[in-house]
């Protein structure tokens, strides 16, 4: 038993590394870097500087070794897009609110699918049966991304009554009540679930 443990530990970091490094590279195989090809146009030295900075400025094998090595002491540098801040500091920031949808989304679908189950189950081979197939079907294969605009489009403009699609922007703070903040993530509860 703990070698099977051990094995599937092994097997998820090895499995993390692959997603690590690909993301890396992947980020790093377009031309140019987020300095250079920024919205700001900034002058050459301010450039040069924020490159040497930022470590663009060095080989890549050895900026994915610096990359590495950040991510192991749990530091993952300062924003490059949004500059003073650090990305660790934002991803700790933002963590709770995204932990809370991705909940909500997971007691969302495990009772809704719990439900249609049961339901598909006692009408086997009927209409149920094979519309609930059907949802199940859509819902696996079409991306959450797409959902989630086609669901604050759809629902959120035309059912809801809203003049335009709700933005991120109007999203709450802690001192929000919590029923007040619920209702900012009923919408991306369902496309996550």
């Amino acid at each position: 038993m703990i070698k099977h443990i051990l094995k599937r530990i092994g097997i998820m970091i090895l499995t993390l590394w692959v997603i690590i490094t690909a993301t890396f590279f992947l980020m790093n195989s377009k031309p140019g870097n987020p300095i250079r090809t920024g919205q700001k146009r900034l002058p050459e030295e301010v450039i040069v500087q924020l490159e040497r900075k930022y470590g663009y400025d060095r080989p890549l094998v050895e900026r994915y070794g610096m990359y590495m090595k950040s991510l192991l002491k749990g530091d993952m540098g300062d924003s490059v897009i949004t500059p003073g801040m650090n990305a660790t500091d934002m991803v700790k920031d933002f963590f709770p609110a995204s932990a809370r949808v991705g909940l909500q989304a997971v007691t969302f679908g495990l009772l809704v699918g719990l439900i249609l189950g049961i339901i598909a189950a006692f009408k086997r081979n009927s209409l149920a049966d094979y519309f609930i197939m059907l949802i199940a079907i859509i819902g696996v294969s079409v991306p959450s991304f797409v959902l989630a605009a086609l669901i604050q489009t759809w629902v959120g403009k035309s059912w809801l009554g809203q003049n335009d699609i709700i933005p991120t922007a109007l999203w709450y703070d802690q001192y929000t009540p919590v029923g007040e903040r619920f209702k900012y993530t009923i919408l991306p509860t369902i496309a996550l679930s």
